[in-house]
């Protein structure tokens, strides 16, 4: 009887922290215990997004609708009508996760409140950055405050779409007051879903040819279509900035020096004595850069040979002389060899998928041209597939119950942050169940 107890509990503890990870994956943050028990959290749970962006930034904005800041860490819920010492869980959001300051950063919102919403919507930060200030610049534009890095157009010559930024002036003292979302327009008139307007989050009607109106941001949205490939996106984290060196390595001379929240493109990525290097361009200098000193945001390499291939999450096989490799389960790749490449497990050959813990040798001729072991992400059995007989040693190795080493725990980090979490269990789940 008491077995089977402890058999309950543990699922019903699985199922708890499950629960938990899933509200917290939306938007990539733990939310702040106030605003969880708030009815806000509760309508952006509700939100089903779609392959459209714009759709997704309105509904969540308007799921917003009605919070109002506080004065004080406790009243992040929003409900505090009174409030007006700028805190706001977007602020809580921009001041932990972006800035990496252990705390939120409460100051004026409007700009943070547009962020935030993107990243609820899932859009990624090259197409809106994060700002906390309410400002457009241009894409090309980088480092220093966050603005949003987007291209806009005066109001005189465009007619503004749901989805749009909206940036006002109020005076001839400052030329950018604050912005705010576009929820639709009328004929006449444009309405807008704004943050830190009557210190809440407001919906606010403007004639089309108002004098405070300075311009709208135009970002550019495209349709869903999973992890974008060909770069990675980073953040520059030491306030003092972060040389971008003439090659690979601290001995290389300095050609740049980016500054603090700079983001940069990574093309191509090298180890040299045990520090990852990242290849990037600032300002018209490319060079390469030290990403120990930078904090990843989004996107994924292109592999470009073997090497790059057997470290992301892959499932890959041999078919004649082709390495064939299936990304994330979606997109296929055909890495054409030529001479042969074959598979050794236990040291025998082997065909068929590549397993974690494989060892993999490309040929040309008789000539050993690559040697690598693979780790295939999620593949803790290993046997080159990814089903219920991995995620179950990754349950109870989170709910500390197995051990998990070697080549296999870097399996189990399927989404590849460098811890494992339940996260990386969920992940894993929905991909075996085809859901990602």
């Amino acid at each position: 009887m008491k077995k089977t107890i402890s058999f309950v509990l543990v699922f019903i503890f699985i199922f708890s922290v499950l629960s938990l990870s899933t509200q917290a994956l939306r938007g990539g943050y733990p939310y702040s215990a106030p605003y969880v028990q708030s009815v806000y959290y509760q309508r952006l749970m509700d939100i089903k997004l779609t392959s459209d962006m714009r759709t997704n930034l309105v509904n969540v904005a308007k799921s917003q609708l009605g919070y109002h800041e506080g004065n004080s860490f406790s009243e992040l819920n929003g409900s505090n009508k009174n409030g007006s010492g700028n805190y706001s869980e977007y602020g809580y959001w921009i001041g932990t996760e972006i800035l990496d300051w252990g705390q939120g950063y409460f100051d004026a919102w409007c700009a943070m409140f547009v962020s935030w919403c993107a990243r609820q919507a899932g859009i990624p930060e090259s197409i809106i950055a994060n700002a906390v200030r309410a400002k457009a610049d241009s894409p090309s534009e980088v480092g220093g405050w966050y603005n949003f890095h987007v291209d806009w157009k005066y109001p005189n010559n465009y007619n503004p779409l749901p989805g749009d930024l909206i940036f006002f002036h109020w005076s001839t003292s400052s030329l950018w007051d604050h912005v705010g979302i576009v929820w639709y327009t009328t004929g006449t008139h444009v309405v807008t879903i704004e943050g830190n307007a009557s210190d809440g989050v407001v919906s606010n009607t403007y004639p089309l040819n108002s004098p405070y109106i300075l311009c709208y941001g135009i970002p550019a949205y495209t349709k869903y279509e999973g992890t974008p490939l060909g770069y990675e996106l980073w953040r520059v984290k030491p306030s003092s900035g972060l040389n971008l060196r003439s090659g690979a390595g601290g001995n290389y001379s300095s050609i740049a020096i980016m500054p603090y929240l700079t983001e940069i493109q990574i093309s191509e990525k090298v180890t040299v004595s045990g520090e990852t290097w990242g290849k990037a361009s600032f300002k018209g200098a490319e060079g390469w850069c030290n990403l120990g000193y930078c904090k990843y945001i989004e996107g994924k390499i292109t592999p470009q040979n073997l090497s790059d291939i057997l470290t992301i999450e892959a499932e890959a096989y041999i078919y004649g002389s082709n390495l064939i490799l299936k990304t994330a389960g979606k997109k296929t790749d055909v890495f054409k060899q030529n001479s042969r490449v074959d598979i050794y497990r236990n040291s025998t050959a082997v065909s068929g998928n590549i397993a974690t813990g494989d060892v993999v040798k490309a040929y040309s001729g008789n000539t050993l041209m690559f040697e690598k072991q693979a780790i295939v992400k999620g593949d803790i059995t290993p046997d080159g597939t990814l089903d219920v007989r991995d995620y179950i040693p990754l349950r109870l190795y989170i709910l500390g119950i197995e051990s998990l080493s070697g080549d296999y725990l870097t399996a189990a980090d399927f989404n590849d942050d460098g811890k494992i979490t339940v996260t990386d269990y969920i992940g894993l789940r929905l991909r075996i169940l085809g859901i990602q």
